[in-house]
């Protein structure tokens, strides 16, 4: 019980800094309640995952993934999207690594406006990636992103009908241009 307690208590500190870091540097002013709250909530969730990941590593290390390099010759670039929707903003992000794991390039781009759903922001990082590979000449390359609705998009030959399918197939031709492509 007194762990929980001590939790509580570095949780609730830690939300009070960053309201505090928000009304100082953004000037958002926020009730102590939704603070407290947020605490509690931020908490809870973080307990929630280790309980997760506690049963997880119980069961058997043979189901850990573990990051492999990519062949020899071979460059790997990671990507990921964020959405701000309170700014009405997104970015994305890209790093190139080598064949040992070896970092090489990074690039980030920031778009304002319209805010797409996340699986959209993930396939236009995947996009502005390509393009980015391209624009360096490398050719051999495997691209790993998180977004399992984007994989199986571009992997998918079948027609799908929606705007987020459209710009899948827009770009699916864009990626035949590109010599060794795995994602």
């Amino acid at each position: 019980m007194m762990e929980n307690r001590k939790c509580d208590f570095v949780m609730m500190l830690w939300c009070l800094w960053k309201r505090r870091n928000e009304k100082v540097w953004e000037e958002v002013v926020q009730p102590v309640r939704m603070s407290i709250q947020l605490a509690r909530d931020l908490l809870y969730q973080w307990r929630f995952v280790r309980q997760k990941e506690d049963k997880a590593s119980n069961n058997s290390d043979n189901n850990i993934m573990r990051w492999q390099p990519p062949l020899s010759g071979e460059v790997e670039c990671n990507i990921g999207a964020a959405l701000f929707k309170d700014q009405h903003k997104f970015g994305i992000g890209m790093c190139i690594r080598n064949d040992q794991g070896i970092f090489m390039r990074a690039r980030t781009m920031w778009f304002n406006g319209r805010i797409p759903s996340p699986a959209e922001a993930e396939a236009w990082a995947l996009k502005e990636a390509i393009t980015w590979l391209r624009e360096l000449e490398l050719t051999q390359m495997v691209i790993e992103l998180d977004c399992l609705l984007v994989v199986n998009a571009i992997k998918d030959i079948s027609k799908d009908q929606s705007e987020f399918g459209n710009t899948i197939e827009e770009w699916r031709q864009n990626f035949m241009l590109v010599l060794n492509l795995l994602i």
